[in-house]
């Protein structure tokens, strides 16, 4: 009795537990698609924000911004270390733009935190929490609360 072998058996094995692999893949594409995109939100004077439109830079410091329309959300801090950062204007920063065409409606935290959750540094995202209280050139205030940012890219 002839016995039928090739060569290339050990590569269709592998293709092959490959393909059982993904096969038990549960998530669909738009799961995956919202497991990595990137999100900043947060509840403005109690109203709520969200978007998918934010960024991150990474120097020497963290700088996560969120826009939505004209609305924008930044905050700063001097590490890449995961770790919770009390604002104090100096080193820890956020703030809050009502219009980016105005400069005076530009809001500057002068009370809060920014916690640095995780740092993924293969996709090099970060993600966190944050809230502020924050003044504008009027003396108007308002209070930032409830804000998470997931996925930020960073480079």
């Amino acid at each position: 009795m002839k016995v039928f072998t090739t060569r290339f058996s050990p590569f269709i094995a592998v293709a092959a537990i490959i393909v059982l692999g993904f096969s038990n893949c549960n998530k669909s594409e738009e799961e995956i698609i919202e497991d990595i995109t990137p999100v900043m939100s947060a509840k403005i004077g109690g109203k709520s924000w969200t978007t998918k439109i934010a960024a991150g830079v990474n120097s020497t410091i963290y700088v996560i911004t969120g826009t939505e329309d004209k609305e924008a959300i930044i905050l700063t801090i001097p590490t890449k270390t995961v770790g919770d950062y009390t604002i104090d204007g100096l080193n820890n920063m956020a703030s809050y733009v009502q219009n980016i065409d105005s400069i005076s409606d530009a809001y500057v935290a002068y009370s809060g935190e920014i916690k640095l959750e995780s740092l993924n540094t293969i996709r090099t995202q970060v993600n966190g929490t944050f809230n502020f209280k924050a003044v504008n050139a009027n003396l108007d205030t308002i209070s930032i609360t409830g804000g998470t940012f997931k996925n930020i890219p960073t480079k």
